[in-house]
């Protein structure tokens, strides 16, 4: 959300694009799927610390926009900066056999060993990069002050990590994620200037002071574990509005043709009627651009579906119909739709490479609406918890699925969940 409530009616349009503007330089897209495993990634707009951005010479340690906006004394400015923190994740197994065969939670602390990789039940976890998504606070400020001194606010984030558990179904514990993030440090700059009449210049600098040693000898991919990644600035205004940096009014191009910009384009975001909103993006945007349906999610991640996919009973091809195996039954919708069939819709992967095999129920009431691919019709289950219908024994329960999913939506409708909740069980892989 943005600061301080100003600009919020605007918040879910804007979000959608800020949003693939973060992380559409920084996942892994198709071409690259096969290279290295995607150990690394290919960070876009990084703004790296200053002391090694200044040996490197090729790296910047600012970020700068300036935008031109009609208002008055009353206009208030809020500044919302956003990067993305890249975090190392290591992958580690026990130390011994033995340890790892007796080991259970609660049992200690193994000794744990780097690899490159770790099956548990089927899924492989890798030793890669990922990334933690940073927003820095800043005040509202009123285009008044800033037009009598510039302000500076100063943001930093301590070093962390974490150590997460690979479990199996048996509680067993075979290994853990390690994930690491360096500390980052810097100032956000804030200042305005008249450029004519009611109209002014908003000049916000993003400055990366994080203090390193040995920078002469630190690989670039070293010192992007200190870079703010795919960095931007939300800028919204109250009681003003902006001029387009793309477009704007013949009288103005010149002042607006003087604005400088260091790794970010500024341009219009939102409500295309109000002109409130500016996103100053590492990307080279049009005013208020739009993002195509298929686009939006949290993934981000353009692998393409596959064909088929390898199950014990042989192979699944996408339209075949299957018989559902749920290994979990943790829950009424796992033990109720044990032994259904269902009719393979699409079969994916995720940033982990592990497959999810979507499925839908022919007599699921929404499938004859005239709206394939509907969230509220895909069920994801894992390539261990189907099977084909022609290796399955016993006799199907299509007939029946409708009323028991029915039955499962009363239930747990009964216990205070809103109506449909139990649709987005499996919506998500997970």
């Amino acid at each position: 959300m943005l600061v301080d409530g100003l600009g919020g009616h605007i918040v879910n349009a804007v979000e959608s694009v800020v949003q693939t503007v973060l992380y559409d330089g920084f996942l892994p897209n198709a071409s690259r799927l096969a290279s290295t495993n995607n150990l690394r990634r290919w960070p876009s707009g990084g703004v790296y610390p200053r002391a090694y951005a200044e040996v490197s010479g090729n790296d910047p340690w600012v970020t700068q926009s300036e935008c031109l906006l009609r208002g008055n004394a009353q206009t208030r400015v809020a500044v919302r900066p956003g990067f993305l923190q890249i975090t190392g994740r290591l992958a580690l197994a026990a130390q011994h056999e033995a340890e790892l065969a007796a080991l259970r939670p609660g049992a200690g602390e193994p000794v744990w060993r780097a690899v490159p990789g770790l099956d548990v039940d089927g899924r492989r976890y890798t030793s890669r990069q990922e990334a933690l998504e940073r927003h820095i606070a800043v005040p509202v400020q009123r285009l008044a002050d800033l037009l009598t001194a510039p302000r500076e606010t100063a943001f930093s984030f301590a070093a962390s990590g974490e150590l997460e558990p690979l479990v199996d179904r048996q509680g067993t514990v075979h290994g853990a994620l390690r994930r690491t993030r360096a500390a980052l440090q810097g100032r956000v700059e804030l200042s305005a200037s008249s450029v004519a009449g009611g109209v002014y210049r908003l000049r916000a600098r993003i400055v990366n002071e994080t203090p390193l040693c040995r920078v002469r000898s630190m690989s670039h991919d070293a010192a992007s574990l200190h870079a703010l990644v795919s960095c931007h600035t939300v800028l919204t205004i109250e009681h003003g509005a902006w001029i387009s940096s793309r477009y704007p009014p013949d009288e103005l191009a010149a002042c607006s043709a003087a604005c400088r910009n260091i790794g970010v384009w500024p341009v219009l975001i939102g409500d295309e009627q109000r002109c409130d909103t500016m996103l100053a993006a590492p990307v080279v945007l049009d005013d208020f651009p739009r993002i195509e349906p298929d686009r939006t999610g949290a993934s981000f991640d353009a692998r393409p579906p596959l064909a088929s996919v390898r199950v014990a009973g042989g192979e699944v091809h996408v339209g075949d119909q299957v018989r559902l195996r749920p290994r979990g039954r943790a829950d009424i919708f796992d033990i109720a739709l044990s032994g259904m069939i269902a009719t393979v819709e699409s079969i994916e992967r995720d940033i982990d490479e592990h497959v999810h095999v979507a499925v839908r129920f022919d007599d699921d009431p929404g499938h004859d609406a005239g709206m394939p691919h509907l969230p509220a019709q895909r069920f994801f289950f894992g390539a261990d918890e189907i099977e084909p219908l022609e290796a399955a024994q016993g006799g199907g329960k299509r007939a029946h699925t409708l009323s028991v999913i029915r039955h499962v939506e009363a239930r747990v409708q009964g216990v205070g969940s809103r109506p449909g909740a139990w649709r987005e069980r499996r919506v998500n892989p997970s």
